[in-house]
């Protein structure tokens, strides 16, 4: 009971956005490795892959692929997903998941990866930072110049590897949740106070 008071009161996240320029360079023409196969992942494996049975993703990702964002994955020979990735390009202004119930707001022209997930029988294999190589491909073929991705700041495993996969830090940032309200603060940049679920473009 303390803690669930104590979570609502008061939570903090610090982590960096990370960029990366789509060009002609990061075209891929073979997006698969190792056997495993790189597509787009329709919506009704989000009721029957284990990978999605855990934290009530089934419901989520339905949600989220009514909203226009797309889910992609290796399939292994199985035809079982060994890893996945949301991908985001908007048509116009959108909304994302983002931390503490807030919402991220992309701009028509900018694309963002979000909710990478790797099975834990294929971690250590490459899935991740190949996934985010692949991403970059296909926001290249839909026109996209730039593509962004959020990692906390503790996770540098995922750090290694979106660098790797030829992302550059932009900018870090802090949010505080005390109550309803969130103190955001990116980089040197005044303080900025959203509340609880409301949209909040930090990228821009």
């Amino acid at each position: 009971m303390i803690k669930r008071l104590t979570d609502y009161l008061f939570r903090f996240y610090k982590g960096s956005f990370f960029q990366a320029d789509v060009d002609t360079d990061c075209l891929i023409e073979d997006m698969d490795m190792d056997g495993c196969v790189f597509k787009e992942i329709p919506n009704e494996c989000f009721g029957i892959d284990p990978i999605f049975a855990d934290k009530k993703r089934f419901q989520r990702f339905q949600a989220h692929s009514e909203k226009g964002h797309r889910c992609y994955g290796f399939f292994d020979k199985k035809n079982s997903i060994a890893s996945y990735l949301w991908s985001s390009i908007p048509d116009e202004e959108i909304e994302i998941p983002w931390v503490f119930d807030n919402k991220l707001v992309l701009r028509q022209g900018d694309g963002y990866v979000w909710d990478c997930f790797t099975a834990p029988k294929h971690r250590g294999k490459g899935f991740y930072k190949n996934g985010l190589r692949n991403a970059r491909s296909i926001h290249f073929k839909k026109g996209i110049k730039r593509v962004y991705i959020c990692c906390a700041e503790g996770n540098l495993h995922s750090k290694r590897g979106i660098i790797s996969a030829g992302f550059k830090e932009i900018f870090a940032f802090s949010v505080v949740k005390i109550g309803p309200m969130c103190i955001v603060k990116k980089d040197s940049e005044r303080v900025k106070i959203i509340s609880k679920r409301k949209s909040y473009d930090i990228i821009g």
